[in-house]
Protein backbone atom coordinates (compact mmCIF):
# COMPACT_ATOMS: atom_id res chain seq x y z
CA UNK A 1 0.00 0.00 0.00
CA UNK A 2 2.44 2.38 0.87
CA UNK A 3 5.07 1.82 -1.96
CA UNK A 4 1.80 2.57 -4.58
CA UNK A 5 0.28 5.77 -2.36
CA UNK A 6 2.77 8.19 -2.41
CA UNK A 7 0.51 11.23 -0.51
CA UNK A 8 -1.48 9.09 2.41
CA UNK A 9 -3.72 10.61 4.49
CA UNK A 10 -3.74 10.76 8.07
CA UNK A 11 -6.90 11.18 10.54
CA UNK A 12 -5.98 13.06 13.86
CA UNK A 13 -8.49 12.53 15.89
CA UNK A 14 -9.06 13.38 19.79
CA UNK A 15 -10.07 10.73 21.84
CA UNK A 16 -8.65 7.38 23.04
CA UNK A 17 -6.39 4.76 22.80
CA UNK A 18 -4.85 1.79 23.89
CA UNK A 19 -1.05 0.44 23.68
CA UNK A 20 0.43 2.48 20.89
CA UNK A 21 2.34 -0.36 19.23
CA UNK A 22 5.07 2.12 17.76
CA UNK A 23 7.32 -0.70 16.99
CA UNK A 24 4.98 -2.22 14.81
CA UNK A 25 4.28 1.15 12.61
CA UNK A 26 7.72 1.79 12.18
CA UNK A 27 7.87 -2.00 10.96
CA UNK A 28 5.58 -1.06 8.14
CA UNK A 29 7.23 2.03 6.38
CA UNK A 30 9.12 1.67 4.01
CA UNK A 31 13.23 3.01 3.55
CA UNK A 32 11.43 6.03 1.42
CA UNK A 33 10.44 8.94 2.58
CA UNK A 34 6.65 8.87 3.15
CA UNK A 35 4.21 11.66 3.07
CA UNK A 36 0.67 11.46 4.52
CA UNK A 37 -2.58 13.36 4.88
CA UNK A 38 -4.28 14.21 8.30
CA UNK A 39 -7.81 15.05 9.53
CA UNK A 40 -8.05 16.47 13.42
CA UNK A 41 -10.46 15.49 15.48
CA UNK A 42 -11.21 14.89 19.11
CA UNK A 43 -13.69 14.75 22.15
CA UNK A 44 -13.81 17.90 25.12
CA UNK A 45 -13.73 20.33 22.16
CA UNK A 46 -13.44 23.33 25.28
CA UNK A 47 -10.38 21.79 26.61
CA UNK A 48 -7.43 24.57 25.16
CA UNK A 49 -4.58 22.36 25.59
CA UNK A 50 -6.12 19.78 23.81
CA UNK A 51 -6.78 22.16 20.74
CA UNK A 52 -2.85 23.65 21.33
CA UNK A 53 -1.12 20.32 20.66
CA UNK A 54 -3.68 19.29 17.78
CA UNK A 55 -2.55 23.18 16.13
CA UNK A 56 0.78 22.14 16.87
CA UNK A 57 0.59 18.82 15.31
CA UNK A 58 -0.86 20.01 12.07
CA UNK A 59 1.32 22.75 11.26
CA UNK A 60 4.54 19.69 12.07
CA UNK A 61 2.53 17.49 9.35
CA UNK A 62 2.20 20.09 7.32
CA UNK A 63 5.60 21.54 7.38
CA UNK A 64 7.03 17.93 6.60
CA UNK A 65 5.26 17.59 3.62
CA UNK A 66 2.15 16.01 4.90
CA UNK A 67 -1.49 16.87 4.34
CA UNK A 68 -4.22 17.20 6.40
CA UNK A 69 -7.96 16.46 5.84
CA UNK A 70 -11.15 16.54 7.23
CA UNK A 71 -12.55 12.98 5.83
CA UNK A 72 -11.67 10.17 7.58
CA UNK A 73 -12.40 7.77 5.23
CA UNK A 74 -9.50 9.28 3.30
CA UNK A 75 -7.07 8.47 6.09
CA UNK A 76 -4.48 6.07 6.67
CA UNK A 77 -3.79 7.43 10.53
CA UNK A 78 -6.36 9.08 12.90
CA UNK A 79 -4.66 10.98 15.34
CA UNK A 80 -7.02 10.91 17.91
CA UNK A 81 -6.49 13.25 21.26
CA UNK A 82 -8.53 11.51 23.74
CA UNK A 83 -9.82 13.62 27.39
CA UNK A 84 -9.66 11.81 30.67
CA UNK A 85 -10.06 14.68 32.91
CA UNK A 86 -13.80 13.44 33.71
CA UNK A 87 -15.97 10.33 33.83
CA UNK A 88 -17.81 11.69 30.87
CA UNK A 89 -14.90 12.63 28.36
CA UNK A 90 -13.65 9.32 29.25
CA UNK A 91 -16.22 6.96 28.02
CA UNK A 92 -16.72 9.72 25.35
CA UNK A 93 -13.43 9.39 24.11
CA UNK A 94 -13.50 5.28 24.40
CA UNK A 95 -16.87 5.70 22.49
CA UNK A 96 -15.72 7.29 19.85
CA UNK A 97 -12.40 5.80 19.29
CA UNK A 98 -13.68 2.51 18.83
CA UNK A 99 -16.19 3.52 15.91
CA UNK A 100 -13.40 5.16 14.44
CA UNK A 101 -11.43 1.36 14.82
CA UNK A 102 -15.24 -0.48 13.87
CA UNK A 103 -15.72 1.95 10.69
CA UNK A 104 -12.38 3.11 9.08
CA UNK A 105 -10.72 -0.92 9.09
CA UNK A 106 -7.69 -0.35 7.58
CA UNK A 107 -6.57 3.05 9.17
CA UNK A 108 -4.53 3.24 11.86
CA UNK A 109 -5.94 4.83 14.68
CA UNK A 110 -3.41 6.61 17.11
CA UNK A 111 -4.04 8.15 20.86
CA UNK A 112 -1.97 11.37 21.50
CA UNK A 113 -4.14 12.69 24.39
CA UNK A 114 -4.08 12.10 28.00
CA UNK A 115 -6.50 8.93 28.64
CA UNK A 116 -3.77 6.29 28.90
CA UNK A 117 -1.83 8.70 31.58
CA UNK A 118 -4.93 9.32 33.58
CA UNK A 119 -5.87 5.08 33.52
CA UNK A 120 -2.74 3.74 32.61
CA UNK A 121 -4.51 0.04 33.34
CA UNK A 122 -6.16 0.51 29.78
CA UNK A 123 -3.99 -0.18 27.86
CA UNK A 124 -4.64 -3.96 29.24
CA UNK A 125 -7.82 -3.57 29.41
CA UNK A 126 -7.86 -2.20 25.61
CA UNK A 127 -5.83 -4.32 23.85
CA UNK A 128 -6.80 -2.89 20.39
CA UNK A 129 -5.60 0.49 22.01
CA UNK A 130 -3.01 1.84 19.95
CA UNK A 131 -1.46 5.38 21.67
CA UNK A 132 1.79 7.25 22.14
CA UNK A 133 3.54 7.90 25.42
CA UNK A 134 4.43 11.54 24.56
CA UNK A 135 3.64 13.89 22.15
CA UNK A 136 7.19 13.67 20.30
CA UNK A 137 7.18 10.05 19.78
CA UNK A 138 4.81 11.32 16.39
CA UNK A 139 8.68 12.46 15.46
CA UNK A 140 9.44 8.17 14.13
CA UNK A 141 6.58 8.08 11.65
CA UNK A 142 5.92 11.53 10.83
CA UNK A 143 8.94 13.71 10.63
CA UNK A 144 10.71 14.30 7.21
CA UNK A 145 12.84 17.57 8.39
CA UNK A 146 10.80 18.96 10.91
CA UNK A 147 10.24 18.32 14.98
CA UNK A 148 7.56 18.80 16.63
CA UNK A 149 8.91 20.55 19.44
CA UNK A 150 9.79 23.10 16.69
CA UNK A 151 6.56 24.51 16.44
CA UNK A 152 4.99 27.26 18.80
CA UNK A 153 2.23 30.24 19.05
CA UNK A 154 -1.19 28.87 17.40
CA UNK A 155 -4.81 30.59 16.70
CA UNK A 156 -6.47 27.73 18.11
CA UNK A 157 -10.29 28.72 17.38
CA UNK A 158 -9.12 29.46 13.32
CA UNK A 159 -7.97 25.71 13.24
CA UNK A 160 -10.59 24.43 15.41
CA UNK A 161 -13.62 25.64 12.98
CA UNK A 162 -11.45 24.94 9.91
CA UNK A 163 -9.42 22.02 10.27
CA UNK A 164 -10.87 19.23 13.54
CA UNK A 165 -13.51 17.20 12.70
CA UNK A 166 -14.74 17.09 16.43
CA UNK A 167 -17.89 14.79 16.40
CA UNK A 168 -20.85 16.58 17.47
CA UNK A 169 -24.19 15.06 19.16
CA UNK A 170 -27.53 16.29 17.47
CA UNK A 171 -28.00 18.41 20.80
CA UNK A 172 -24.60 19.51 20.10
CA UNK A 173 -25.11 20.25 16.58
CA UNK A 174 -28.90 22.25 17.75
CA UNK A 175 -27.26 24.06 20.58
CA UNK A 176 -24.61 25.40 17.99
CA UNK A 177 -26.93 26.39 15.39
CA UNK A 178 -28.87 28.70 17.89
CA UNK A 179 -25.91 30.25 19.53
CA UNK A 180 -25.02 31.44 15.71
CA UNK A 181 -28.41 32.66 15.51
CA UNK A 182 -28.47 34.45 18.96
CA UNK A 183 -24.99 36.03 17.97
CA UNK A 184 -26.13 36.94 14.49
CA UNK A 185 -28.99 39.24 16.14
CA UNK A 186 -26.97 40.55 18.47
CA UNK A 187 -24.03 41.63 16.07
CA UNK A 188 -26.61 43.41 14.03
CA UNK A 189 -28.85 45.08 16.72
CA UNK A 190 -25.90 46.05 18.96
CA UNK A 191 -24.10 49.88 19.00
CA UNK A 192 -20.65 49.74 17.83
CA UNK A 193 -19.43 51.07 21.78
CA UNK A 194 -21.33 48.34 23.12
CA UNK A 195 -20.37 46.13 25.84
CA UNK A 196 -21.84 43.07 25.26
CA UNK A 197 -20.50 43.44 21.51
CA UNK A 198 -17.14 43.65 22.62
CA UNK A 199 -17.49 40.42 24.93
CA UNK A 200 -19.36 38.71 21.73
CA UNK A 201 -16.61 40.04 19.29
CA UNK A 202 -13.70 38.82 22.12
CA UNK A 203 -15.33 35.55 21.95
CA UNK A 204 -15.40 34.71 18.63
CA UNK A 205 -11.65 36.65 17.74
CA UNK A 206 -9.20 34.59 15.22
CA UNK A 207 -6.13 36.26 16.03
CA UNK A 208 -5.31 35.17 19.75
CA UNK A 209 -2.18 33.65 19.55
CA UNK A 210 -1.98 31.14 22.22
CA UNK A 211 1.25 30.35 24.33
CA UNK A 212 1.76 28.33 26.91
CA UNK A 213 4.02 29.54 29.59
CA UNK A 214 3.86 26.56 32.08
CA UNK A 215 2.12 23.16 33.36
CA UNK A 216 0.53 21.88 36.77
CA UNK A 217 -0.24 24.00 39.53
CA UNK A 218 -0.04 24.19 43.27
CA UNK A 219 -3.90 23.51 44.03
CA UNK A 220 -5.28 20.19 44.88
CA UNK A 221 -8.80 20.63 44.25
CA UNK A 222 -11.11 18.07 45.12
CA UNK A 223 -12.65 17.05 41.66
CA UNK A 224 -9.33 17.31 39.73
CA UNK A 225 -6.86 14.49 38.33
CA UNK A 226 -4.76 16.35 35.76
CA UNK A 227 -1.79 16.23 38.03
CA UNK A 228 -1.78 12.41 36.93
CA UNK A 229 -1.17 14.32 33.26
CA UNK A 230 0.78 17.15 34.35
CA UNK A 231 2.76 15.95 37.41
CA UNK A 232 2.72 16.93 41.03
CA UNK A 233 5.12 19.96 40.39
CA UNK A 234 4.96 23.36 38.52
CA UNK A 235 7.10 23.27 35.64
CA UNK A 236 7.53 26.60 33.92
CA UNK A 237 9.22 27.61 30.52
CA UNK A 238 12.17 30.55 30.91
CA UNK A 239 11.29 33.87 29.83
CA UNK A 240 13.72 34.17 27.66
CA UNK A 241 11.94 30.65 25.62
CA UNK A 242 8.52 32.27 26.08
CA UNK A 243 9.81 35.65 24.41
CA UNK A 244 11.34 33.79 21.57
CA UNK A 245 8.46 31.37 20.57
CA UNK A 246 5.99 35.18 20.84
CA UNK A 247 8.65 36.80 18.35
CA UNK A 248 7.75 33.69 15.74
CA UNK A 249 4.66 35.47 15.00
CA UNK A 250 4.46 38.69 16.49
CA UNK A 251 2.55 41.39 14.70
CA UNK A 252 1.21 44.49 15.47
CA UNK A 253 -2.54 44.19 16.45
CA UNK A 254 -2.55 40.44 17.42
CA UNK A 255 -3.77 39.23 21.04
CA UNK A 256 -1.45 37.24 23.05
CA UNK A 257 -3.04 34.52 25.39
CA UNK A 258 -0.58 33.41 28.01
CA UNK A 259 -2.16 30.01 29.16
CA UNK A 260 -1.41 27.47 31.69
CA UNK A 261 -3.02 24.92 33.82
CA UNK A 262 -2.40 27.72 36.56
CA UNK A 263 -0.64 31.47 35.28
CA UNK A 264 -0.57 32.80 38.85
CA UNK A 265 2.21 29.74 39.59
CA UNK A 266 4.19 30.96 36.66
CA UNK A 267 7.74 30.59 37.67
CA UNK A 268 7.72 29.91 41.79
CA UNK A 269 10.19 26.52 40.50
CA UNK A 270 12.51 29.10 38.27
CA UNK A 271 12.27 32.12 40.89
CA UNK A 272 10.07 34.11 38.29
CA UNK A 273 6.75 35.48 38.33
CA UNK A 274 3.60 36.66 36.17
CA UNK A 275 4.69 39.83 36.96
CA UNK A 276 8.63 39.71 35.74
CA UNK A 277 6.97 37.69 32.65
CA UNK A 278 4.88 40.14 31.42
CA UNK A 279 6.91 43.21 32.18
CA UNK A 280 9.78 41.21 29.97
CA UNK A 281 6.71 40.86 27.26
CA UNK A 282 6.01 44.35 27.45
CA UNK A 283 9.59 45.32 27.20
CA UNK A 284 10.38 43.32 23.88
CA UNK A 285 6.87 43.96 22.71
CA UNK A 286 5.80 47.32 24.00
CA UNK A 287 1.70 47.56 24.39
CA UNK A 288 0.89 44.06 23.29
CA UNK A 289 -2.72 43.16 23.96
CA UNK A 290 -2.32 40.11 26.64
CA UNK A 291 -4.90 37.29 28.30
CA UNK A 292 -4.14 35.72 31.07
CA UNK A 293 -6.16 32.56 31.21
CA UNK A 294 -6.29 30.56 34.23
CA UNK A 295 -5.50 32.84 37.56
CA UNK A 296 -6.21 30.53 40.67
CA UNK A 297 -8.25 33.33 42.63
CA UNK A 298 -5.49 32.50 45.45
CA UNK A 299 -3.07 34.06 43.87
CA UNK A 300 -4.89 37.63 43.71
CA UNK A 301 -5.88 37.36 47.29
CA UNK A 302 -2.44 36.76 47.84
CA UNK A 303 -0.83 39.16 45.54
CA UNK A 304 -3.14 41.86 45.36
CA UNK A 305 -1.59 44.85 45.00
CA UNK A 306 1.11 43.76 42.58
CA UNK A 307 -2.00 42.28 40.37
CA UNK A 308 -3.79 45.65 40.43
CA UNK A 309 -0.62 47.41 39.37
CA UNK A 310 0.03 45.31 36.81
CA UNK A 311 -3.56 45.96 35.35
CA UNK A 312 -3.59 49.31 35.57
CA UNK A 313 0.05 49.85 33.67
CA UNK A 314 0.13 46.97 31.22
CA UNK A 315 -2.20 46.11 28.07
CA UNK A 316 -3.93 43.31 29.95
CA UNK A 317 -7.58 43.39 28.68
CA UNK A 318 -9.00 40.25 29.71
CA UNK A 319 -8.33 37.49 32.80
CA UNK A 320 -10.10 34.17 33.93
CA UNK A 321 -10.62 33.81 36.97
CA UNK A 322 -12.04 30.50 38.01
CA UNK A 323 -14.40 30.84 40.50
CA UNK A 324 -16.08 27.46 40.42
CA UNK A 325 -18.91 28.31 42.98
CA UNK A 326 -20.75 30.97 44.95
CA UNK A 327 -21.22 28.71 47.99
CA UNK A 328 -17.81 28.98 50.71
CA UNK A 329 -19.50 25.41 51.79
CA UNK A 330 -18.75 23.96 48.47
CA UNK A 331 -15.68 25.74 48.14
CA UNK A 332 -14.54 23.85 51.40
CA UNK A 333 -15.79 20.59 49.66
CA UNK A 334 -13.71 21.48 46.22
CA UNK A 335 -10.29 22.16 48.46
CA UNK A 336 -10.16 25.37 46.77
CA UNK A 337 -8.49 28.17 49.08
CA UNK A 338 -9.86 31.67 48.81
CA UNK A 339 -12.26 33.77 49.85
CA UNK A 340 -15.11 34.69 47.16
CA UNK A 341 -16.27 37.95 48.84
CA UNK A 342 -12.37 39.08 48.99
CA UNK A 343 -12.16 37.93 45.74
CA UNK A 344 -15.07 39.86 44.32
CA UNK A 345 -14.03 42.72 46.03
CA UNK A 346 -10.73 42.63 44.45
CA UNK A 347 -12.30 42.10 40.74
CA UNK A 348 -14.56 45.07 41.35
CA UNK A 349 -11.46 46.60 42.12
CA UNK A 350 -9.71 45.49 38.96
CA UNK A 351 -12.30 47.05 37.07
CA UNK A 352 -11.93 50.72 38.37
CA UNK A 353 -8.47 50.34 37.81
CA UNK A 354 -8.99 49.35 34.25
CA UNK A 355 -12.31 49.97 31.95
CA UNK A 356 -11.28 48.04 28.86
CA UNK A 357 -10.59 44.76 30.83
CA UNK A 358 -12.61 41.87 30.17
CA UNK A 359 -13.01 39.28 33.47
CA UNK A 360 -14.53 35.12 32.84
CA UNK A 361 -14.79 32.80 35.27
CA UNK A 362 -15.96 29.03 35.37
CA UNK A 363 -18.95 27.87 37.52
CA UNK A 364 -19.33 23.96 38.63
CA UNK A 365 -22.87 23.03 38.81
CA UNK A 366 -24.11 20.62 40.99
CA UNK A 367 -21.38 19.59 42.92
CA UNK A 368 -21.29 16.74 45.51
CA UNK A 369 -23.14 18.56 48.05
CA UNK A 370 -24.50 21.61 46.85
CA UNK A 371 -27.49 22.24 48.37
CA UNK A 372 -30.74 24.98 46.64
CA UNK A 373 -29.30 27.76 48.62
CA UNK A 374 -25.65 27.26 47.66
CA UNK A 375 -26.85 27.04 44.07
CA UNK A 376 -28.72 30.19 44.42
CA UNK A 377 -25.50 31.64 45.06
CA UNK A 378 -23.64 30.82 42.24
CA UNK A 379 -26.39 32.53 40.09
CA UNK A 380 -26.04 35.50 42.33
CA UNK A 381 -22.20 35.52 41.44
CA UNK A 382 -22.83 35.72 37.29
CA UNK A 383 -23.63 39.64 37.51
CA UNK A 384 -19.84 40.04 38.41
CA UNK A 385 -18.63 38.79 35.55
CA UNK A 386 -18.18 39.87 31.81
CA UNK A 387 -18.39 35.88 30.74
CA UNK A 388 -19.17 32.48 32.25
CA UNK A 389 -18.19 29.20 31.32
CA UNK A 390 -20.59 26.95 33.67
CA UNK A 391 -20.28 23.17 33.44
CA UNK A 392 -22.24 20.17 35.43
CA UNK A 393 -20.10 18.26 37.88
CA UNK A 394 -18.47 15.70 36.02
CA UNK A 395 -17.36 12.64 38.31
CA UNK A 396 -14.18 10.96 38.16
CA UNK A 397 -13.55 7.50 40.29
CA UNK A 398 -9.83 8.23 40.69
CA UNK A 399 -10.93 12.28 42.27
CA UNK A 400 -11.26 12.67 45.91
CA UNK A 401 -15.01 14.41 45.16
CA UNK A 402 -16.22 11.08 43.92
CA UNK A 403 -16.07 9.55 47.53
CA UNK A 404 -17.99 12.84 49.21
CA UNK A 405 -21.51 12.45 50.38
CA UNK A 406 -24.86 13.40 48.48
CA UNK A 407 -23.91 13.71 45.24
CA UNK A 408 -26.51 15.73 43.25
CA UNK A 409 -28.92 13.10 41.27
CA UNK A 410 -28.32 13.53 37.23
CA UNK A 411 -31.67 15.00 36.62
CA UNK A 412 -31.27 17.72 39.43
CA UNK A 413 -28.03 18.59 38.23
CA UNK A 414 -29.84 19.00 34.60
CA UNK A 415 -32.05 21.01 36.03
CA UNK A 416 -29.77 23.21 37.97
CA UNK A 417 -27.65 23.53 34.93
CA UNK A 418 -30.73 24.32 32.60
CA UNK A 419 -32.02 26.94 35.13
CA UNK A 420 -28.16 28.85 35.20
CA UNK A 421 -27.88 29.12 31.83
CA UNK A 422 -31.86 30.77 31.40
CA UNK A 423 -30.51 32.78 34.13
CA UNK A 424 -27.49 33.88 32.83
CA UNK A 425 -29.14 34.50 29.17
CA UNK A 426 -31.57 36.65 30.80
CA UNK A 427 -28.51 38.83 32.36
CA UNK A 428 -27.39 38.60 28.94
CA UNK A 429 -30.99 40.07 27.87
CA UNK A 430 -31.09 42.30 30.76
CA UNK A 431 -27.79 43.86 30.05
CA UNK A 432 -28.78 44.04 26.76
CA UNK A 433 -31.74 45.94 26.79
CA UNK A 434 -30.02 48.45 29.25
CA UNK A 435 -27.27 49.31 26.15
CA UNK A 436 -29.95 50.01 23.85
CA UNK A 437 -31.85 52.14 26.26
CA UNK A 438 -28.90 54.22 27.96
CA UNK A 439 -25.61 53.10 25.65
CA UNK A 440 -22.74 51.65 28.38
CA UNK A 441 -23.66 50.42 31.78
Amino acid sequence: MYQEIETLTIYLNINTITNIHLAQLRKTLTMKQQKFTVNLSGANRQCRFNNMHLARVKRFLESNGHRVTMDAKDADYILFHSCGTFDIFKEESLDIYNQYVQSEGKTKVIDIGCLTKIYPELPQENSDLTYTKEMDDLNSIFSLDKKLNEFHGFTCQSIVDTSFSYPQSKTGKILKLGHKIKDFFLYKMLPKKSHLLKVLQEIHRNDKYFVEISRGCVGNCSYCIEKRVTGKTVTSRSIQDIIDEIAQFYQKNIKLCLTSDDCGAYGIDIKENIFSLIKAINDKFPGLDIQLCNIYPMWIEKYESEYLNLIQNFNITSINVPIQTGSHTVLKLMNRKYSINNVIRIIREIRKRSSKILVWTHIIIGFPGETGDDFKKSIKLIKEFDFCFCYPYSNSKEAPSSKLDNHIPALKKFLRNFHFRISYYFLIIKRFCFELLYGNP
